[in-house]
């Protein structure tokens, strides 16, 4: 297994990683107001599909997200390969309408076309390329009518882009995250093709809410 998928399996199995993480992510009104549009754009996306019956939400992390999907699914399933993470969110599940379970997100423990779509928020950047196709072929599998998946995207910096580089006094590149066009590829290399893609603060952000479909 790639070193760096073992690596984000363990940063996020700790008690003490889960128990600070809403708080450490979603604290400032920058983060709380980024998180706002991303759930935004997540609800606009999943509205393409209309009401559904089962969603899946890969991974399901603390729990953030879960109240947003069962607001668009009759019945959630939450997945994570940290049962620090899924203890967490166990406190957000409402008792009946889904259920949590641990796994890894390149074999998931659900059947073929389980369910009917896959949520998938800010996970797929931490990959290498073949995870990445790995986790996008699994979703293809499970999910009978497609994916809303939020990534980074590499795009041209502009000068608002090019401003925050400065005065943050960061390299010109860290880690590309893939280009649109590279995410595409991918995509079709797992048999999804990307529908729609829906940038969190264009000019500025690199975050990218993607609609998919079988």
């Amino acid at each position: 297994m790639d070193d760096r998928v073992v690596s984000v399996r363990r940063a996020y199995d700790s008690a003490a990683v889960a128990a600070r993480y809403d708080a450490a992510r979603f604290s400032s009104a920058p983060t709380r107001l980024y998180a706002a549009r991303q759930r935004q754009l997540v609800r606009r996306c999943l509205a393409r599909f209309g009401r559904v019956a089962r969603l899946l939400d890969l991974p399901c992390g603390t729990g953030r997200l879960l109240p947003l999907a069962a607001d668009a699914a009759d019945f959630v399933v939450g997945v994570d390969a940290a049962p620090a993470m899924l203890a967490r969110a166990l406190r957000r599940s409402a008792a009946g309408s889904g259920a949590l379970c641990a796994g890894d997100a390149t074999e998931l423990p659900l059947a073929t076309e389980a369910v009917d779509v896959v949520l998938c928020v800010r996970f797929l950047h931490l990959l290498p390329p073949a995870a990445t196709v790995a986790v996008l072929s699994e979703i293809t599998r499970v999910a009978r009518r497609g994916a809303i998946v939020a990534t980074l995207v590499s795009y041209p910096l502009g000068p608002v882009g090019n401003l925050r580089r400065r005065l943050l006094r960061r390299p010109l590149v860290l880690e590309r995250p893939p280009s649109l066009a590279e995410w595409t590829s991918r995509c079709a290399a797992a048999g999804l093709t990307l529908a729609e893609s829906h940038r969190v603060w264009p000019g500025v952000s690199s975050d990218t809410v993607m609609l998919l479909r079988r």
